[in-house]
């Protein structure tokens, strides 16, 4: 995922607000469709009804973390460290000394390499684009900054799989799990995370017992093991 992940260009993704519902009214990036091909899978490919899930692929503003949020350091790359309009690529290393003194000369702050270069396969890319190899690298380089105990095994998957987990622990359905992290069935799923005790405590409340004022007295043989069957 993540050597698709460097990919990504600024272009790939619409800003809007919310009209409606909930959400009314905060921003969000939406992803519209890209090369990367996990998500061409369920985006564009012949799983249709997947095109139309309402937040598959959106990131929404928080208004409760307005520095640190996905959406806030979305947010900032895109208008603060790239040249309005710039449609290129999303994640790039950043520029030289040499480079930024001569863009402030200009009146130009931006920080991030996005200059155009040849890509050598009939396109552009941004000079400062990232390799497929560097989200691991930095993942790492931020393990040792933290002082995790193994920084050196914190690296782009098990940083997907801790994404996997918080979804998983926040106690959203299967169905929403598999499509946000992109999974065609709950094997593929468990290989990125482990039941923890209380969702399974949580599951056998959920399937075993009514709700608080829900219960009923049952008297019969027939109707106990039927009540137990549901």
């Amino acid at each position: 995922m993540f050597e698709k992940i460097v990919d990504l260009k600024v272009s790939d993704f619409s800003f809007s607000t919310f009209p409606t519902g909930k959400l009314a009214g905060r921003w969000k990036y939406e992803l519209l469709g890209t090369n990367a091909d996990k998500m061409r899978k369920l985006a564009l490919g012949s799983k249709t009804s997947f095109k139309v899930d309402p937040l598959l692929y959106v990131i929404v503003e928080d208004p409760n973390d307005p520095v640190w949020s996905t959406y806030a350091c979305l947010h900032r790359i895109v208008t603060e460290h790239f040249p309005s309009g710039y449609t290129g690529h999303l994640f790039c290393k950043r520029a030289p000394e040499k480079v930024l003194r001569d863009r402030r000369r200009k009146g130009d702050h931006t920080q991030a390499y996005w200059d155009p270069v040849d890509d050598k396969n009939a396109g552009v890319k941004a000079k400062g684009k990232l390799g497929k190899n560097m989200p691991t690298e930095m993942f790492r380089a931020l393990a040792k900054r933290c002082g995790f105990a193994q920084a050196e095994r914190f690296t782009s998957r098990s940083a997907r799989r801790t994404g996997i987990s918080m979804m998983a622990k926040s106690g959203v359905s299967q169905h929403i799990l598999n499509q946000k992290a992109r999974h065609s069935d709950t094997a593929t799923n468990a290989l990125y995370f482990d039941p923890h005790e209380s969702a399974l405590a949580d599951a056998s409340i959920a399937l075993h017992y009514a709700p608080v004022g829900k219960y009923f007295l049952v008297r019969s043989i027939l109707d106990t093991f039927a009540y137990s069957l549901y």
